[in-house]
Order: structure tokens, then C-alpha cells, then sequence
């Protein structure tokens, strides 16, 4: 599952972070990929997304991409990739299903098994 907006937010935040005039070619390309090639399906969002991410959010986390890609993978009941461990370890602590965010380390491991 891959959020166009957190994507978006990425190459945008990596393009200032590096002071670029403008964002790459290939940045810009390769996002239009995704999202125009149909080698990805875009979930759009749903109503109860936005409770369970309102419920994340409102027991203390501040970002709202991650409460969102968290509210989608709970409905959809599919793993999400996420490099968040402070994330995943306040779902935990917190009392919530974690498990469905796994790092590109977890999902190569299993490919390998």
C-alpha cells in the first residue's frame, strides 16, 4: 500500500532538505509512475479511516500521515511499510495493533524464507 500524499511529502521534504532549486526530473517522473501505470492500486480513503486516525491522534501522535497509513492498513487488514520504529513502538504502548507495520527488512526476510 503506498500513500501518494506521504510520498509527495518525502520527495518534497528530501528536495528542500538538500536545497534543490526545484524537484527533480526523476523524482517527478517516477511519482507519475505510480500513480498513472497501474503497477499500484490507490486506496482512496474511507470514513472510518479518518476515526481511527483521529483515535491515533488524539491518544498523543502528532503525525498524521502515519496515523492515516495506520487507520488504512487496520481496515484493509494489510501490512504497511514504514521505517517508523517510534511509531510502531507507540501503537504498542499505547495498546493497539502493531503488527501490520513492517520495515523493507521484515518484508525482504520473509521474500527470503
Amino acid at each position: 500500500m503506498v500513500m501518494v500524499a506521504e510520498l509527495e511529502a518525502v520527495v518534497l521534504k528530501e528536495a528542500k532538505k538538500k536545497g534543490l532549486e526545484r524537484v527533480p526530473k526523476q523524482a517527478l517522473e517516477g511519482l507519475d509512475y505510480l500513480v498513472y501505470s497501474g503497477s499500484i492500486s490507490l486506496v482512496p480513503p474511507r470514513g472510518e479511516d479518518l476515526e481511527s486516525t483521529y483515535h491515533v491522534l488524539n491518544r498523543g501522535w502528532r503525525d498524521l500521515f502515519d496515523a492515516t497509513l495506520y487507520a488504512t492498513a487496520i481496515r484493509l487488514r494489510t501490512e504497511a511499510l514504514t521505517l517508523d520504529s517510534a511509531f510502531k513502538r507507540f501503537l504498542k504502548e499505547n495498546g493497539l495493533e502493531h503488527t501490520l507495520l513492517i520495515t523493507h527488512k521484515e518484508l525482504e526476510r520473509r521474500h527470503k524464507a
